[in-house]
């Protein structure tokens, strides 16, 4: 992958898994490796780069990402567990968050905690991402299709929604309080003690 940053400079990302920075007025390469002194924190493998908003650099590969700060040659790597070890495929800006979309789910990281959290969505694996600022929606590809996802969800109140059962079935049959169960009607249950 290619990008320009804010700065003129042109961002390539390799298939040894480096990172080269080209001055296009002088010709000259900045060659620095994605992976850290311990190869593994890597896993050999960069997927996916992007410029953010403030001109920094970041890197998408296996279980992590990378950010080289605008105007420096310092890499540093943000990993979570959450991540696993799977490939960051996809990276989008938008301005707060970095998204992160790849084999393992969507992720969201906070610029400035530099937190991960796992954004549940459909049980797919997104393959690329666009963050498109005029409407504030994120588009998440897959081979079949896209999903267009509002990120100011992620700023909404999320409280735990309550669950009514106005139902249940139970070896195929209509379980019936009362007759099934000794106390007081489904919806009124806190718990359901099964036979």
């Amino acid at each position: 992958q290619i990008v320009p940053d804010q700065r003129g400079n042109v961002w390539a990302l390799t298939y040894d898994n480096r990172l080269n920075k080209i001055d296009p007025k002088t010709g000259h390469v900045t060659i620095m490796p994605v992976a850290a002194a311990n190869e593994e924190l890597t896993h050999g493998n960069s997927y996916s780069l992007i410029c953010d908003k403030q001109g920094n650099i970041w890197v998408g590969y296996s279980g992590g990402v990378a950010e080289v700060r605008s105007g420096t040659q310092r890499v540093e790597h943000i990993q979570s567990a959450i991540l696993g070890d799977g490939r960051i495929k996809s990276l989008s800006d938008d301005g707060k968050y970095i998204w992160l979309t790849g084999s393992e789910g969507t992720f969201v990281l906070d610029k400035n905690t530099r937190r991960i959290r796992h954004v549940k969505m459909m049980n797919q694996e997104f393959s690329c991402n666009y963050y498109d600022a005029a409407t504030g929606n994120l588009y998440l590809g897959t081979v079949d299709g896209f999903l267009e996802y509002p990120v100011d969800l992620l700023k909404r109140n999320r409280q735990a929604q309550k669950l009514m059962l106005t139902g249940l079935i139970v070896n195929e049959k209509l379980f019936q309080a009362g007759r099934d169960y000794d106390g007081l009607a489904t919806p009124y249950l806190k718990e359901i003690t099964l036979p």
